[in-house]
């Protein structure tokens, strides 16, 4: 199967995704000055508020809307709105059509230069089998009263890239602060905007809505990452609420998951399956500035509130879910050639940072990868590029290190499949047997059966998003 490397960004006018919901996308500003993609699906008196984060290759919508399996059949394409036309489409439409006309001939000098044939999508045909609201996880969360956020990190989707690069970044730890920046212009959001019809924003004795961070794969790295960036430095977002009344504290104690479909914790130590290893635009920032991160922490940490916010009704994070999260690498860096590269990746990742060197398993469902190589915006390469594959080494074992910064309080929920193909659920275990053990609220769900790494996408998701659900007190 062919896959493209770089994605295709939309003409003027064209709607790849017409059943996407029709998220609001807002335009963040990343620590690093990258513009970033934020889709919004706002429900008004949010119970809670989630602020979803994608894995590597993939883009928000991609990874958490909904997918069609092989066997269902199509949707219809939505109707074209009846408004008239916005200002400047019909300046847009010639400019398309020429897009259109110039895309065979580009797609052919492409395949000769590089002698290879790449998939290129022509301009105007439409996504109609994934990234569909309608069913999705992000719908039902709406139905229950959560308002969804979902970002694109920088490099993937509509975001920008380090030196205008796909699937690259020049420390991993940015994409940790790609999603303080989300998280922040979240609460700035939620802030803001009357709760309903016109009634004002939250103020006096009405507490804000909580807000929970929610990845998978590389994005459940990047959330736990950042709650320890932001316990290091005290930021505010993750201080603990002045009342007495934050979620998850007065909760009564779930009972533990026991057997199949599959097994749990909370709170207590896991036992890891036989044989495995004991060890191993708007601005993003609402005050618009960024204080000094304490020794350690990385640069550019941002760690300020909302100018003029009442530190009782400031949104805070609560809690954090990550899905099958990238906590170990004993699989990515397995097979001869990933175990030589692995060798060599540091001296590659300085002089060829964007080569590609580390080969990305396969899904367990072909056409999960089918759909990750049809979608215009997904970066499918072969293989990681060297300065990320490099920065992954470097900073899972840090990762781990670092847990203890993140606060006690937070609520943390890992769900991990026993049988992932693409990452080992040893990770998820020593973290919660050791690294995040301090944590006074955790639960570790280990997933038993024919499951895969893309959680939200396979078949059997639904159960998935209940643990989700009853996370949140939805």
């Amino acid at each position: 199967m062919g896959r493209k490397f770089k994605p295709r960004l939309p003409a003027p006018g064209e709607v790849l995704y017409p059943l996407d919901g029709s998220p609001a996308v807002e335009s963040v500003m990343s620590p690093s000055g990258l513009k970033l993609a934020l889709y919004a699906w706002r429900v008004q008196q949010p119970k809670t508020v989630a602020l979803f984060i994608h894995g590597v290759q993939t883009h928000a919508r991609f990874e958490f809307l909904r997918h069609l399996n092989p066997g269902e059949p199509d949707l219809p394409s939505p109707a074209p709105p009846a408004a008239a036309a916005p200002a400047g489409a019909a300046q847009a439409a010639p400019a398309a059509a020429a897009a259109a006309a110039a895309a065979p001939e580009a797609a052919a000098k492409e395949r000769r230069g590089r002698g290879k044939a790449k998939a290129v999508r022509p301009i105007g045909r439409q996504c109609l089998r994934w990234c569909i609201y309608e069913g999705s996880w992000v719908q039902q969360l709406n139905r229950w009263g959560c308002s969804v956020y979902a970002g694109d990190l920088q490099s993937f989707g509509l975001s920008e890239g380090w030196k205008g690069r796909r699937c690259s970044v020049e420390r991993l730890d940015n994409f940790a602060m790609d999603v303080i920046a989300f998280a922040e212009f979240v609460a700035a959001d939620i802030s803001a905007r009357p709760a309903t019809g016109g009634s004002p924003a939250p103020s006096g004795d009405q507490q804000p809505p909580p807000i929970y961070l929610v990845g998978i794969s590389m994005g459940g790295f990047s959330v736990i990452r950042a709650l320890e960036i932001m316990g290091e430095t005290h930021h505010w977002l993750v201080r603990e609420a002045p009342t007495s009344e934050a979620p998850h504290q007065e909760a009564p104690a779930a009972p533990p998951r026991q057997g199949p479909p599959h097994s749990s914790t909370q709170g207590a130590p896991v036992e890891p399956p036989e044989g495995a290893p004991s060890a191993a635009l708007s601005t993003g920032s609402p005050s618009g500035t960024l204080t000094e991160a304490p020794t350690g922490a990385p640069s550019g940490a941002p760690t300020g509130a909302p100018s003029g916010a009442s530190d009782d009704i400031r949104p805070r994070i609560v809690g954090c879910v990550a899905l099958a999260p990238m906590l170990s690498i004993e699989k990515a860096s397995s097979g001869a050639y990933n175990r030589t590269m692995t060798k060599v990746g540091g001296v590659l990742s300085r002089v060829a940072p964007h080569l590609g060197v580390v080969k990305v398993p396969p899904a367990r469902l072909p056409w999960v990868d089918d759909q990750k190589n049809e979608d215009p915006l997904v970066t499918c390469p072969l293989k990681i590029p060297a300065r990320l594959a490099a920065e992954v080494m470097a900073a899972v074992p840090r990762v781990h290190l670092n847990a203890k910064f993140i606060p006690l309080h937070i609520a943390l929920l890992i769900i991990h499949a026993r049988e992932d193909s693409i990452v080992e659920p040893q990770g998820s275990i020593r973290f919660m047997n050791e690294s995040g053990a301090h944590i006074q609220k955790r639960r570790l769900d280990i997933l038993e059966g024919e499951r895969g790494h893309y959680l939200v996408i396979e078949p059997g998701n639904d159960e998935v998003l209940a643990a989700i659900k009853e996370w949140l007190r939805l």
